[in-house]
């Protein structure tokens, strides 16, 4: 006698007789028909009673009966049971557990990591970095950087150079600009500057902006940048740092120190070369009156004698003979009868010898030195 009813799930409520239905209602199954067919659960299989899926859900569901859809950007479209997030990447354009953020407008393709963000394929013009959010350097080349480190990869903008194109070529540099890895400029220095980067002055100008000429009166032309100092000194009848200032009257020559000879009335000589350019005083002769042309001596001018006689039987009388006469007519005939005289210039005095042609079998040796002083000789 069938004391028992069949499970409520089996089709038509026909089962065997030990309680095993010969088929189930729609979305169950088991022997019994206990095991509900969800239509999200893997296999369709859920608990009977609370419709949990038992095996898990197919593609695009979560949950515990499989009724969250998975996010649209997981790729493929399959998402974990329970939190939901995505099991293996994401769409491009968007990262995150759920791909539910999108990558930075400036990633290259708009391709980034799914766990953090960072570009994939480096950045798009203009921008570096891990998530390509950095500017690259406005003097870039067409804004082109390298994603990892921001070097300028296409070169600089003219007048500037350098790794990150971030130093200037000099303002001092022609047109053309510079080399940009070594700032070298390419067509030369503007005037008045020289060095591979137009940074110093040139040998013939000094100070702010090597605005400034050297002394015309600097040996050479040159002179130092900083102070406009002259590098090989004053040329003749110049002197100071710079050789602006003119000897004084009576003297020239380099750094004035030589002293003027017997110019014609007291008038002082070139300063260059110490010329009498309106001839000499009388007695001296040559450009630069410096030479004795005159037998006639004038003691009171500093005039210094030394007389050497030849001794003779009778030393005594020719001693008085010389001592009574004058020293220039003694031994001296007439002022046609002088040799030509040599001149030497020894510290600060000019010493002249001038020879006479002897009388008879007596001669004398006349130096001349000037500035000495003859009392008490």
């Amino acid at each position: 006698m069938c004391a028992e009813r069949c499970p409520s799930n089996c089709l038509e409520n026909n089962c065997n007789i030990i309680g095993y239905c010969n088929a189930c209602k729609t979305n169950y199954t088991g022997n019994k028909c206990e095991t509900r067919l969800c239509q999200n659960c893997y296999q369709q299989m859920c608990v009977l009673d609370t419709g949990i899926c038992s095996r898990g859900c197919i593609g695009g569901y979560y949950g515990n009966k499989c009724t969250i859809n998975c996010s649209e950007k997981c790729d493929p479209r399959i998402c974990n049971l329970i939190t939901g997030d995505c099991t293996y990447n994401c769409t491009n354009g968007y990262y995150g557990p759920k791909c539910e953020k999108p990558c930075s407008s400036t990633c290259h393709s708009q391709t980034c990591r799914k766990n953090n963000g960072a570009c994939l394929n480096g950045c798009q013009n203009g921008y570096y970095g891990l998530f390509c959010k950095q500017l690259c350097s406005l003097q870039c080349k067409n804004a082109v950087c390298d994603f990892n480190n921001s070097r300028c990869v296409s070169g600089c903008n003219e007048e500037f150079y350098g790794p990150f194109c971030s130093l200037s070529c000099s303002p001092n540099c022609a047109q053309g600009g510079c080399n940009q890895s070594n700032g070298f400029c390419n067509e030369g220095c503007l005037p008045n500057w020289r060095g591979n980067i137009c940074d110093k002055c040139s040998p013939y100008f000094y100070g702010t902006n090597c605005s400034k000429r050297c002394s015309s009166n600097c040996r050479g032309g040159h002179c130092y940048a900083e102070n406009g100092t002259c590098v090989k000194g004053c040329k003749r009848g110049f002197l100071g740092h710079q050789c602006k200032l003119e000897c004084q009257d009576y003297k020239y020559g380099p750094n004035c120190v030589f002293d003027c000879g017997h110019c014609k009335d007291g008038k002082p000589c070139v300063k260059t070369n110490g010329s009498c350019l309106d001839g000499c005083e009388t007695g001296w002769s040559e450009m630069f009156c410096l030479k004795v042309t005159s037998s006639i001596i004038d003691l009171q001018s500093g005039v210094k004698f030394v007389q050497n006689q030849r001794k003779s039987p009778n030393t005594q009388r020719g001693k008085e003979q010389t001592d009574s006469m004058p020293a220039s007519s003694a031994n001296c005939v007439e002022e046609t009868q002088l040799n030509e005289q040599n001149i030497e210039f020894r510290n600060d005095h000019t010493y002249s010898k001038i020879t006479c042609t002897p009388k008879s079998s007596e001669y004398q040796e006349i130096h001349v030195y000037r500035n000495t002083d003859l009392s008490n000789k």
